[in-house]
């Protein structure tokens, strides 16, 4: 990686320099005065295959040194959220163990949802009536496990990240 950063940076230096060097001025003199003249500068074979192969070798190291960190970010960020994944599902069964019976059906069933239910679906898959439901959310939402949102005539259920 690191001579691939040196290769770019000696293209480019060879880049700029070969293009914006000034062209040569000559000094023209009329009677007795000088005048400045620049020569118009053309580029020989040799200059501009030289050009073209330090474009081309630059661009490709610069493609090299992009996908190289991408490639890598990519891996990081697989590596890390596999790893999210594996922590949270030990969180989420370490808190089943600690509930008892309704509370533990009712968070089951917002773990099941992809943690985020509507309150009414709640009251529909459990069978608990809709005090009931509304009781053993507060209970949950006290012991920080979930956050309750207004969405239309109904809650929102969604999980809390604050047990993790």
């Amino acid at each position: 990686m690191i001579l691939a950063a040196a290769i770019l940076i000696i293209a480019t230096f060879v880049l700029v320099d070969k293009l914006l060097t000034p062209s040569s001025t000559q000094i023209v003199l009329e009677s007795g005065r000088a005048i400045p003249i620049e020569e118009p500068s053309y580029f020989t074979f040799n200059t501009v295959l030289l050009l073209v192969i330090c474009a081309w070798v630059g661009g490709m190291t610069m493609v090299y040194l992009l996908l190289k960190a991408t490639t890598e970010v990519n891996h990081q960020d697989t590596f890390s959220r596999a790893e999210d994944t594996k922590q949270e599902k030990i969180a989420k069964e370490f808190v089943l163990s600690l509930l008892d019976g309704d509370e533990k059906k009712i968070f089951q069933k917002i773990v099941e949802s992809g943690g985020e239910v509507l309150q009414k679906d709640l009251v529909l898959e459990t069978g608990f009536s809709k005090v009931q439901v509304t009781r053993l959310l507060d209970k949950l939402e006290e012991k920080g496990l979930i956050i309750k949102k207004r969405y239309g005539l109904t809650n929102k259920v969604v999980l809390s990240k604050n047990y993790l």
